[in-house]
């Protein structure tokens, strides 16, 4: 090899001078912890003051950048229509204008005045006077003849006071007074019969108050659970009314009166929380009873508005009695309007009641189904049941709602009113077969079935 390519050789002293360095170690650089906590505080308050600055900015340059970004619309107005207000006429001005009518009516009948002779202008005013005078006559005698209606048919009306006496948790008795409507019917050598509504509780004293304030104790002398009727007796010579001018026997009308709508009528109230109440009205209208339970009856329906504890006697304006006021059997669709029942069928239980029975009980209601759905359908002539009273002498029989009854022992039943007559009629406890036609799936089937008929 050639000298220059020779690599130089290292003293001894450098070497071992490099040696020595290598073995040197490198100590860490000791921590100032002041320094370090310095640093970090002025580094979290430039991050404080940088959100507040960005925030600040930002609250700032958001509604111009929303504006620029996203302009605002403007909202579609809503227009109402105005009401057009009318100028409210002051009492002046009524007044003002009454005196300018009379006025000018003055200025025309001066003008006709002068057109005319002045004695036919004479004549004419006093007939047009006369004629006013006779129409408020008129109006005048009219109120005067329906307040002596009133007064006279009161005297056939009767309040009925039930008092019931019980004992509360203390061991104090009191006493409940119910009060009912109540009409005078007949009258024998030494009694009167009056018909009411049967009190919902056993009565411990039945007080009668007249027309004339004379007050009688009276007793039961039939009643009908059906119809919820009792016939009241009250002797005369106890009660001191043997002259009879405190009572007036009450006239029974026809209540089946066809095309007897808008009929005047005056109902009179003797009972209730405002007693002696008398309204005039008009039959609007009659119907059929179907939720009484073996009472065919019909019902009148009136435009005189009352409650539904509404009690009173119809009558025609020839003082007749037309109906009884029962609440429970108005029409849905004019609830308010007062309902009677009418009096021509309930005639047969109440001479039933007056002489001391009581009727029947065969426990159904019932009514004829229109000629043209029967013939329809194909159902025989009969009585369609609608419903069975529970543990009634019917139910006991076997007979069910939708059964048609065709006949009672030998007796064809052709309609609802035929079978409560029959029982009218029924005295004392009665075993008779029924003959009854019951739907099936071929039409109706016959079936034979004994009826025990119990006298309540």
């Amino acid at each position: 090899m050639s000298a220059e390519n020779e690599t130089p050789a290292i003293p001894n002293d450098s070497q071992a001078a490099i040696a020595d360095f290598m073995k040197e170690q490198i100590k860490q650089r000791p921590v100032n912890r002041k320094r370090l906590f310095k640093r970090t505080l002025v580094t979290v308050a430039l991050a404080v003051i940088f959100g507040g600055v960005a925030s600040l900015s930002f609250i700032l340059l958001e509604p111009v950048l929303t504006n620029i970004l996203y302009p605002a619309q403007e909202p579609e107005q809503v227009l109402l229509t105005e009401e057009i207000e009318e100028e409210e006429i002051l009492p002046e001005e009524m007044v003002a204008d009454d005196r300018q009518m009379v006025s000018e009516a003055a200025e025309a009948v001066l003008e006709a005045a002068q057109q005319a002779d002045q004695q036919d202008l004479d004549q004419a005013v006093r007939d047009a006077l006369l004629e006013k005078t006779d129409r408020i006559s008129d109006l005048q005698e009219t109120g005067k003849s329906l307040k002596e209606l009133a007064a006279e048919l009161k005297k056939t009306a009767v309040t009925v006071s039930r008092i019931t006496s019980n004992v509360n948790w203390f061991n104090d008795s009191y006493q409940n007074t119910g009060l009912s409507e109540g009409l005078i019917i007949a009258e024998t050598e030494e009694e009167l019969l009056i018909l009411s509504m049967k009190g919902s509780q056993e009565d411990d004293q039945i007080l009668i108050t007249f027309a004339d304030g004379t007050q009688a104790e009276g007793a039961v002398r039939g009643e009908d659970p059906a119809l919820n009727f009792q016939v009241i007796e009250v002797n005369k010579k106890t009660a001191g009314i043997e002259n009879g001018k405190s009572y007036e026997i009450a006239v029974f009308g026809n209540s089946d009166v066809s095309g007897s709508e808008l009929e005047p009528v005056m109902i009179i109230s003797t009972a209730g929380s405002i007693s002696n109440i008398v309204n005039c009205g008009l039959i609007t209208g009659r119907g059929e009873s179907s939720g009484i339970i073996d009472t065919a009856c019909k019902l009148i329906y009136t435009d005189v508005y009352g409650s539904t504890g509404s009690t009173g006697i119809v009558y025609s304006l020839s003082g007749k009695v037309l109906g009884i006021l029962d609440m429970n059997q108005r029409n849905s669709a004019m609830s308010g309007m007062l309902t009677a029942l009418g009096i021509t069928q309930l005639k047969p239980v109440i001479q039933l009641l007056s002489n001391g029975g009581h009727p029947a009980h065969l426990g159904i209601c019932g009514t004829v189904p229109e000629e043209a759905a029967a013939e329809a359908s194909g159902m025989p002539q009969g009585v369609y049941v609608t419903e069975v009273e529970m543990d009634s002498a019917a139910m006991n029989a076997g007979i069910q709602t939708g059964d048609i009854i065709t006949r009672l022992g030998t007796k064809e039943i052709h309609s609802y009113k035929e079978l409560t007559d029959w029982l009218y009629t029924v005295t004392e406890d009665t075993q008779i077969p029924v003959t009854i036609c019951r739907s099936s799936a071929g039409g109706y089937t016959e079936m034979n079935l004994s009826l025990e008929i119990m006298i309540e």
